[in-house]
């Protein structure tokens, strides 16, 4: 039967608690969830991402977390001090983004003085709701406009061709979106009439 020497025996005996001792911090992020999708009215906008710290054994005297959106600065939540033998706290930081997508937010956490560092990362879709528009588009503004004036029948063949270009103004955004410029659509409208020979009378 081998025998050890007491001195290499004790060496391993105090090593093994001092690795069972070491001072682990892991970092759980709870929102926004890890692949998933969230639909947003617009953007940009501040997300705020949750989740818990536990450093144990040990303290969260002078830890802080810390966020980073897409590997970008980090914006850091409250550095925690005199909270005694407390081994956990939960974070709330608010991270912005400014395109829809798939969007990286990594939190870390660690003593500020340096030391017992512990980092998650989750990753999540943001997607802008298409809203409806209700207002009349310019090329019904424009028809409207016309019926008003009373155009004579002469005038049908033009009254068509208005109406397509200000449709097609409508398609490059030139009455803005939704809540439409009616004034400046019938301001095109006489510019129009006027290039066809539209006297007004």
């Amino acid at each position: 039967m081998k025998k050890f020497k007491s001195g290499i025996l004790v060496a391993a005996l105090v090593a093994l608690p001092v690795m069972a001792m070491a001072n682990p911090t892991v970092v759980t992020i709870s929102a926004p969830v890890n692949g998933g999708t969230t639909q947003v009215d617009t953007l940009p906008m501040s997300v705020p991402v949750t989740g818990s710290v536990f450093h144990s054994p040990g303290t969260i005297n002078n830890m802080r977390a810390c966020l980073s959106v897409d590997a970008g600065a980090e914006v850091c939540g409250p550095t925690f001090t005199g909270v005694g033998n407390k081994s956990s706290f939960t974070f709330n930081i608010g991270g912005d983004i400014f395109a829809p997508g798939l969007h990286t937010f990594k939190v870390c956490a660690d003593k500020v003085d340096g030391g017992h560092l512990g980092c998650a990362t989750v990753e999540h879709t943001f997607t802008v709701a298409q809203s409806a528009c209700d207002e009349v588009d310019p090329p019904a503004i424009a028809n409207d406009y016309m019926n008003g004036i009373n155009l004579p029948n002469a005038f049908n063949q033009v009254r068509g061709k208005i109406i397509n270009q200000i449709a097609a103004n409508m398609n490059e955004g030139k009455y803005g979106t939704c809540n439409y410029n009616a004034t400046k659509v019938k301001e095109d409208v006489d510019v129009l009439l006027a290039q066809a020979g539209w006297t007004g009378n």
